[in-house]
C-alpha cells in the first residue's frame, strides 16, 4: 500500500492544488486539510454498516470508516481500493474515490450564472464550483469536509 501526501497551496486562483473524482464529482482538495491517498487500501466489510459506510480500513495504525458517494450493498469479502483519508489518522474518515488525486490549477470561481450542484447525497457540502484553468476547463467543486464526512456518515449536521 502507498501513501502520497496530496495536500496543496491556499485557496487563491491560479495556484496549483489536487483535486479528486469522488462517486463521479470532481472535488478541489481543501489545501489547509491534513490528506493522504491510498491507492490499494484494504477495505473490510461491515456488516449491517449504515448508509454509505463501506467498511474499515486503517492507517498508522488507526481504524478508519470508509465512505462511499453513495449508498450501495456492502462487499462481502476484502477488497482493495484507492481511498483518500481526510484529517488525521486518529479522527480522520476515508473516501472510496473513483482515482488519484490529480494535480489542478484553478481559473476562476464560477459566479456569473453558476451550474447548479450535481445530483448526489453529499451536495449540501459542495460550496463553489471552479474551472481549471487549461482547456478543456473543467468544474471542480470545493466543499466543506465536516460536513461531506457529516452527510456520507448518516448523522445530522449540527
Amino acid at each position: 500500500m502507498s501513501d502520497r501526501d496530496v495536500s496543496g497551496p491556499d485557496d487563491a486562483e491560479g495556484l496549483a492544488r489536487f483535486g479528486v473524482r469522488f462517486g463521479g464529482v470532481a472535488l478541489a482538495l481543501p489545501p489547509a486539510l491534513p490528506l493522504v491517498f491510498l491507492d490499494r487500501a484494504m477495505v473490510h466489510p461491515l456488516a449491517g454498516a449504515p448508509g454509505a459506510v463501506a467498511g474499515l480500513t486503517q492507517l498508522q495504525g488507526h481504524p478508519l470508516v470508509v465512505l462511499e458517494a453513495a449508498p450501495r450493498p456492502a462487499a462481502p469479502t476484502v477488497r482493495r481500493c484507492p481511498v483518500l483519508v481526510i484529517g488525521s489518522p486518529a479522527q480522520g474518515a476515508a473516501l472510496r474515490v473513483d482515482e488519484a488525486p490529480v494535480a489542478i490549477t484553478l481559473e476562476a470561481a464560477v459566479h456569473d450564472d453558476p451550474p447548479s450542484p450535481p445530483d448526489c447525497t453529499f451536495a449540501p457540502a459542495l460550496r463553489t464550483p471552479w474551472r481549471e484553468a487549461p482547456p478543456p476547463h473543467r468544474l471542480w467543486w470545493t466543499f466543506d469536509a465536516p460536513t461531506l464526512l457529516r452527510l456520507l456518515g448518516g448523522r445530522e449536521q449540527g
